[in-house]
């Protein structure tokens, strides 16, 4: 290469930092010093000198020689140095973000729980800002720019001036909501509906968790470019508690009910004697000790006796730190007093079901004629029993769908005066399944779903000699392909003897016979008790234990419409309270709360002078796994897809002349840079030791 070619080169190249071009004046050092640099001599007279002469000219020459090529090698170390803090890089890599006039930027900065990990340069989201603040700062002042946030903020979306920008970027704060990646893609590319023939540029920084990166869920793009720009940190090992349920659903007063505890262990190494407390009404339940191996999750068990009616509001609880979002996990019980039940009968209600349950204390029992049926009442009980009901009417068939995708749970008794199309209409449409036609014969029950908690609660292993229902005749029950109907009770000839499917939050119970004796003999037996009390105990059960704040809407059941608004929601462990949008459909209480709640805890539903309800909101689960994906794996992912419209941008972004440009190049030129400092410095050392 001649030094025209050269020098071309070289003005083919610019610097991401010109400024510390200034830095080049330092070379002038060494120059100086080699230039002033004079050794003193001290005179010794000898007898015959010609020898010392010749001595003396050769190391003066080699002297010459030693400071000539260090001062080369501390010019050339400085001007690397200089040059590698200037970032030089050449023009063919640059790539234009943004097109001439007024730019239109949109900014992502994910703050969702994972990016709070801390870092040697503080928390990833502290990282995040500062590469927002330097992104925005790139562009000109006339350009505009909207902020997106995991928790979708009011000012979204709109367009708003550089100041105004930078200093949204400052109000950034961590939030308990986490939006996936397509989710937030979509809502950025909404923003530009209504802006046309205007240049246009999209940035999202995130530390890019697996759990949110959903590359199969975006859509190429050519219209608009979104640039990722990931930042990383190490991976943290975390224990998170992910999800409670209850093993046994019966909320009954003197009842046990078991708790169903899973917790995941998110990093590489074993873990030993963690703790995991149960707490109920702030007093510990049960306190025990769990070993995980890496990548382990596990389920523990724990039980609870009910010891009274109302709302029992507790929490499951490890220490683990630095990550401790998900280290607790708040449940709600609401054990009741009285379950409502209601029978809807055609004349007079069966005697084996009055017998059953009128004198019960566990339940409050309304029977009302389906003539005079007031359809409200559907929406106030638990369980309703539709007892050998001739003609369904549409209405009725219309409530019915309504309060069981609602919760309300149901059991159809079938009867020889019942017209039979009425009932299938309802079937068919809620679990795909139709009576038939009375068959007469002499059969027997033979099969029992001994492992579903009606049956489990009340046997721990089924007798030999349990007595199972003999049928006369019966009403077979056809299950199309797609239903979803499960038997508890079977025939001999594997008909269907008592059947239920779930629909919505709600659930239905074919029986194939009236609880008849010219049926079978069912109602004559414990199993009829076992069957029905479980049926109807297990319905008070149907609320969710705890809701995620994610999900902004709550539904608590029986509770009725006559509590005076405003209702308030109020932290049982803290001085935070707001006023929520409530919604009375029926017994059902829906409740939301517009992303206003923050903090994970148990709450207090209630009116200046009572309370209505308790609830307990905890954060979602999905920020627990703190793995991400680093640049080249984002870079392989949208690869692999062959998304257009996408790319990786990372830290190498520059402003040239007041346009911004992503630099693509292989390995940076300032490393390069820095290694040739490096060489020259060893070259000095080497020449200042072989010239001794």
């Amino acid at each position: 290469m001649s030094f025209c070619d050269f020098f071309l080169y070289l003005c083919n190249m610019f610097f991401t930092n010109p400024a510390i071009l200034w830095g080049l004046f330092a070379i002038l050092i060494p120059i100086a010093i080699h230039l002033f640099y004079f050794r003193k001599f001290k005179k010794t007279y000898f007898s015959n000198v010609r020898l010392l002469q010749s001595i003396q000219n050769q190391t003066q020459n080699q002297s010459k020689l030693k400071h000539l090529l260090v001062l080369f090698c501390r010019i050339l170390t400085i001007i690397f140095l200089v040059f590698a803090f200037a970032q030089p890089n050449p023009k063919t890599a640059l790539k234009p973000l943004v097109g001439e006039g007024v730019n239109y930027v949109s900014v992502v900065i994910d703050n969702s729980f994972s990016m709070g990990t801390n870092t040697d340069r503080g928390t990833l989201l502290d990282q995040a800002k500062q590469k927002a603040r330097e992104l925005v700062s790139k562009f000109k002042p006339t350009d505009r720019f909207a902020l997106i946030t995991q928790d979708f903020w009011g000012d979204s979306r709109r367009f708003v001036s550089m100041e105004e920008m930078l200093y949204a970027i400052e109000r950034v704060d961590i939030v308990p909501f986490s939006n996936s990646l397509s989710e937030l893609v979509a809502r950025q590319k909404s923003l530009y509906q209504n802006i046309s023939g205007r240049s246009t540029a999209l940035f999202m920084i995130s530390d890019f968790q697996r759990t949110m990166v959903d590359i199969e869920n975006l859509i190429s793009d050519t219209i608009l470019q979104t640039w990722f720009i990931p930042v990383q940190s190490q991976v943290v090992n975390n224990i998170s508690i992910d999800s409670v349920s209850i093993e046994t659903p019966i909320f009954q007063v003197g009842g046990e009910i078991e708790f169903q505890i899973w917790l995941t262990n998110h990093g590489e190494q074993s873990l030993q004697e963690i703790p995991v407390k149960l707490l109920v009404n702030n007093n510990i339940v049960s306190i025990g000790n769990v070993n995980f191996e890496p990548r382990q999750t596990k389920t523990i068990r724990r039980n609870l006796t009910l010891q009274e009616p109302g709302y029992l509001q507790g929490r499951v609880e490890i220490s683990d730190h630095p990550i401790t979002f998900d280290d607790r996990l708040y449940f709600t019980l609401n054990v009741l007093e009285e379950i409502p039940v209601l029978i809807i009968t055609e004349e007079t209600p069966n005697q084996f079901l009055m017998r059953l349950l009128a004198n019960d204390p566990s339940f409050d029992l309304t029977v009302q004629n389906v003539r005079n049926l007031d359809f409200s009442m559907l929406h106030r009980v638990n369980f309703v029993i539709l007892d050998e009901i001739k003609t369904l009417s549409s209405g009725l068939q219309t409530e019915l769908q309504t309060a069981i995708d609602a919760g309300l749970n149901v059991l159809i008794l079938p009867g020889e005066q019942t017209y039979l199309t009425s009932i299938n209409n309802l079937t068919k449409q809620l679990l795909s399944a139709e009576y038939k036609q009375i068959k007469k014969m002499q059969i027997n029950v033979d099969a029992i779903l001994s492992d579903h908690p009606i049956y489990r609660s009340a046997f721990v292993r089924i007798p030999e000699n349990l007595l199972l229902p003999e049928v006369q005749k019966y009403f077979p029950i056809q299950v199309s392909a797609r239903s979803n109907l499960q038997h508890l009770l079977r025939l001999s000839n594997r008909d269907p003897f008592l059947s239920f499917g779930n629909v919505g939050k709600g659930r239905v119970y074919l029986s194939a016979v009236p609880f008849d004796n010219a049926f079978s003999n069912f109602q004559n037996q414990p199993l009829f008790v076992v069957s029905v009390l479980n049926m109807i105990l297990q319905s008070a059960s149907n609320e969710q234990i705890y809701n995620l704040l994610t999900q902004q809407e709550a539904i608590i059941h029986n509770v009725g419409a006559g509590h005076a608004p405003p209702l308030f929601l109020q932290s049982e462990n803290s001085d935070f309270e707001m006023i929520p949008q409530v919604t009375f459909r029926g017994n059902q209480l829906f409740i939301n709360t517009f992303s206003s709640l923050r903090d994970a805890g148990n709450y207090i539903l209630r009116t200046r002078n009572e309370v209505v309800a308790k609830l307990s909101y905890n954060f979602d689960r999905r920020e627990s796994d703190l793995r991400s994906y680093s640049r080249s794996e984002l870079e392989h992912l949208l690869g692999q897809h062959h998304l257009s419209g996408f790319s990786v941008l990372g830290d190498n972004f520059v402003s040239v002349d007041g346009t911004l440009f992503a630099v693509s190049t292989r390995i940076p030129w300032w490393k390069w840079c820095l290694l040739f400092a490096l060489l020259f410095l060893l070259a000095e050392a080497f020449i200042l030791r072989l010239f001794r």
